[in-house]
């Protein structure tokens, strides 16, 4: 099954930033990183049909960003340590 343009998740990124309103970091570092990983993580929250696959997926934001990471695909490629 295709998935949506990333376009089309643009409109849903305030709503991404909401999730992340109650930590004064990790909105600035949202709010900081270009429209293209705002979409990036619209989508892997809002493509989820599921609202269990879709808070689990808030709580991967949260921690991927919390380590500084701007997308999913960066923070799975990191070296081991």
């Amino acid at each position: 099954m295709a998935q949506a343009p990333l376009s089309s998740f643009e409109p849903m990124i305030p709503q991404v930033a909401d999730l992340l309103a109650d930590d004064a970091q990790l909105t600035a570092f949202f709010n900081g990183l270009t429209i293209g990983y705002q979409r990036e993580w619209a989508r892997y929250i809002f493509g989820a049909k599921a609202a269990a696959t879709q808070q689990r997926h808030i709580a991967d934001m949260r921690l991927i960003l919390a380590a500084g990471y701007k997308s999913k695909r960066a923070y799975g490629s990191r070296p081991n340590k």
